[in-house]
């Protein structure tokens, strides 16, 4: 029980700091495992996920994707909801408030594109990587360099980018096309801030699909 505890309470501590500016000099390398689905060249797809608070769910999101220049993005909540349509030269957009808030345009990028996230890195934000071996594919994470002081993610590999503003951890990494792509995706919450994950529930070719 007690070991159980401490891993448990190291678990929350890490939590906590992950999302912080470090003093150490960040790897220069920032590619992710993450891909970028909106790639030009890319095949359609349709995503549906939903972000919650704990156990409860307070919104989802939906891609219906073509190529750069036709498709539709849905976002809904109770503090904010977005239809967005992009055909071609015109694009329709529709909020139910004055601006995106950050956490949601955080979440509906960083599903379908990582460069959103990895191009605003600076140096001295908290990366760890399966490029920059602080991540590992088998889901463990060490504390220190002798390797005594471990956890094991039972979903494996947890990708993070603390990047400032749009910090996240991908994680629950699945195949989709012959590639690994997050199914969960969490806010690196700050102190006083809340943790929410967003769940990838569908993740499939759109068929026929049509501009």
């Amino acid at each position: 029980m007690r070991r159980a505890a401490r891993a448990l309470g190291l678990v929350t501590f890490y939590g906590v700091l992950f999302a912080q500016r470090g003093p150490s000099v960040t790897s220069a390398d920032h590619r992710v495992v993450q891909p970028v689905l909106i790639a030009p060249g890319s095949k359609p797809f349709h995503l549906d996920a939903v972000v919650l608070d704990g156990q409860q769910t307070i919104g989802t999101i939906e891609w219906l994707w073509i190529d750069p220049t036709h498709y539709r993005r849905f976002i809904r909540s109770a503090e904010f909801s977005q239809d967005l349509i992009v055909n071609g030269d015109r694009t329709l957009e529709k909020n139910s408030g004055d601006y995106l808030p950050l956490k949601w345009n955080t979440f509906a990028m960083a599903v379908v594109d990582s460069s959103f996230i990895t191009n605003t890195i600076r140096d001295g934000d908290r990366l760890e990587t399966k490029a920059n071996k602080l991540a590992d594919a088998s889901g463990i994470k060490c504390f220190d360099q002798a390797r005594k002081m471990c956890i094991r993610y039972p979903d494996g590999l947890h990708e993070i980018v603390a990047a400032s503003g749009h910090g996240v951890e991908f994680s629950d990494y699945q195949n989709f096309r012959g590639t690994l792509v997050a199914r969960t995706i969490t806010n690196a919450a700050r102190l006083g801030e809340k943790r929410l994950d967003l769940h990838v529930v569908g993740l499939e070719d759109l068929k026929n699909p049509k501009p």
